[in-house]
């Protein structure tokens, strides 16, 4: 089996670090899988789904760790933002300010660029 490092994108890895967060009744190893799903960024894609319903684990940090997972992974976790914007409602601080932030991270990236300088159509 593969090692999950950072730089090495294994689709298998990441399908049994979801596995992790979803079935492990150890909230360490959920916590840890919510935070490595984050390493692979736009990679894992695929667990969107899985880290949105993690905003709802009784484990804070599980909590804190795919708010800030979903915000690495990109526009894909635009899928997400109904989630990210219950966890606002969290009542644990960090996890609000970190889902804050990656609503911020993701409604920010689905923003069309802004137009160069002199490109912008009005009077020169």
């Amino acid at each position: 089996m593969t090692a999950a490092r950072p730089g090495h994108h294994d689709a298998s890895v990441v399908d049994l670090l979801i596995e992790a967060l979803v079935k492990c009744s150890d909230a360490r190893r959920r916590r840890n899988a919510a935070k490595a799903l984050g390493q692979f960024g736009p990679l894992a894609r695929h667990a969107v789904y899985d880290l949105a319903a993690a905003l709802r684990d009784p484990d804070a940090g599980v909590r804190w760790h795919s708010a800030r997972s979903l915000g690495r992974i990109g526009p894909t976790a635009m899928s997400a933002i109904s989630d990210l914007a219950s966890a606002l409602r969290d009542p644990v601080g960090p996890v609000r300010a970190a889902a804050a932030e990656t609503l911020a991270a993701v409604w920010t990236a689905m923003l069309p660029p802004e137009p160069a300088a002199g490109q912008g159509g009005g009077k020169s």
